[in-house]
């Protein structure tokens, strides 16, 4: 990009998915997004509130795009943007933070909240000049599964005798009919999901919109790994295989049934059938404050790779925060 340019926003258009997609790419290419997961974030956010995707162009020419999405009952009136330019200089990091700043204001937002790779330095950069602050930080981590069969599946073994001796069952969505047991399950993570350290205030996602993030094939019932007190549905956990690369999409336990193993048995459960599925590598990611299952990464053999850094920044009254 030319230093000195300046750049112009206009609606991303419906046909322009790919060339989203290609731009995130560039900016990230540990953690791509396909064209599905982004229409799917796109739905999402269209479903729980407001968003604005913007192109950004350099003499008539696109270089990326932002997003500032509200959801309508957002604590503190937050938004989060998004920013990808690819081969962006300060001056254009600049630009394109404060359109995005903008745009969350003319939502109404009077809090902007940003995800940035913490080996992105530039744009960590950039953000402290534009008075960013650091919140909290999300740790990312990867284990290769190749050659790592007979090693997980001797402790998935064990982990099944352990909360087999406590009266745990563990079985699939599918074992237990299905999609029929979703409410349940959607009941179980939106309990489970009110422990997890996070940058702010959480808020319960209506089960219709939580049954986008469900579908095939990205999460199946037959991948959906569950606990099981007698009836009860105590414990869940499952990947998301249409992210890039495979990723944890939610773990969580009930807080009186945590210590007995549940957490551990079931993600060996769903990473010796992602071997089986012939997945590479998984990752996971979680709140660094989140002690416990921090642990069983290591334990269970995760390295840790570059993470999040999670940064909010005030907006003001209808004007952004732009400068």
């Amino acid at each position: 990009m030319t230093t000195g340019s300046r750049l112009t926003a206009r609606p991303l258009g419906p046909d322009e998915t790919a060339f989203a997609a290609h731009a995130v790419r560039a900016v990230q290419p540990r953690h791509p997004w396909s064209e599905e997961e982004l229409r799917l974030h796109w739905e999402m956010s269209d479903r729980m509130g407001q968003r604005r995707t913007l192109v950004l162009e350099e003499a008539g020419r696109p270089a990326g795009w932002v997003e500032a999405t509200m959801w309508d009952e957002a604590p503190e009136k937050a938004s989060r943007v998004l920013v990808h330019v690819p081969a962006a200089g300060p001056d254009q990091l600049d630009q394109a933070w404060a359109i995005v700043e903008e745009t969350a204001g003319d939502l109404g937002a009077r809090l902007g909240r940003a995800t940035v790779w913490e080996d992105d330095a530039a744009t960590l950069e950039a953000l402290r000049r534009r008075d960013w602050e650091e919140k909290r930080r999300e740790r990312y981590w990867r284990l290769e599964l190749a050659g790592q069969g007979d090693r997980l599946r001797a402790l998935r073994d064990a982990a099944r005798r352990r909360v087999d001796a406590a009266g745990v069952r563990i079985a699939t969505a599918d074992e237990l009919g299905g999609e029929a047991v979703y409410p349940a399950l959607y009941q179980l993570e939106d309990v489970t999901a009110g422990d997890i350290p996070r940058d702010i205030a959480r808020v319960s996602i209506p089960y219709e919109a939580w049954l986008v993030w469900m579908r095939p094939p990205a999460i199946a019932p037959e991948r959906v790994w569950v606990a099981l007190v007698g009836d009860r549905l105590v414990g869940v956990s499952y990947l998301d295989y249409g992210a890039t690369p495979v990723s944890t999409a939610y773990t969580g336990v009930l807080r009186e049934h945590r210590g007995a193993g549940i957490a551990r048995a079931l993600k060996l459960e769903k990473m010796v059938q992602a071997i089986e599925l012939g997945v590479e590598a998984v990752e996971t990611d979680n709140d660094e404050a989140n002690a416990p299952i921090l642990h069983l990464n290591e334990e269970l053999g995760y390295g840790e790779i570059p993470g999040l850094v999670k940064l909010h920044k005030p907006l003001g009254a209808g004007g952004g925060g732009a400068s």
